[in-house]
């Protein structure tokens, strides 16, 4: 599991969109963290390479500290970094419903001595 990407204030960003966010409401952390190069680390320790070059790019470009941050931004919201953030979602009723466990299935314990008792008694 990849490590989120830990703002001072104490909120997290666990995807792409999630970063998104967190800059929008804070700014200027969210700057300083761009002029660092630390967003480019965060993204390619996550797998986003060419989101990572891309905050490399505006991080060099010469342009104003808050023109910096919104082009950061609207990189990041591009169709095709959107396409490949990954997002947290919550399951729909059906998965859960389908993914309910059965006693077998939650104690991995239990279950293989059901394995050994069919392997044992040749039954299945």
């Amino acid at each position: 599991m990849t490590e989120p990407f830990r703002f001072s204030n104490g909120q997290l960003a666990y995807s792409v969109q999630d970063l998104i966010g967190v800059c929008q409401q804070s700014p200027d952390e969210g700057l300083a963290y761009l002029k660092r190069g630390d967003f480019e680390n965060w993204l390619a320790y996550i797998g986003e390479g060419e989101l990572s070059k891309k905050a490399q790019e505006v991080r060099r470009a010469s342009l104003s500290d808050e023109d910096k941050l919104k082009k950061f931004l609207t990189s990041l919201q591009s169709p095709k970094a959107k396409k490949s953030t990954p997002t947290q979602t919550q399951p729909t009723t059906k998965t859960v419903i389908e993914s309910t466990p059965t006693p077998e299935t939650v104690n991995p314990v239990l279950q293989l001595l059901q394995t050994i008792k069919s392997l044992l008694t040749g039954s299945k």
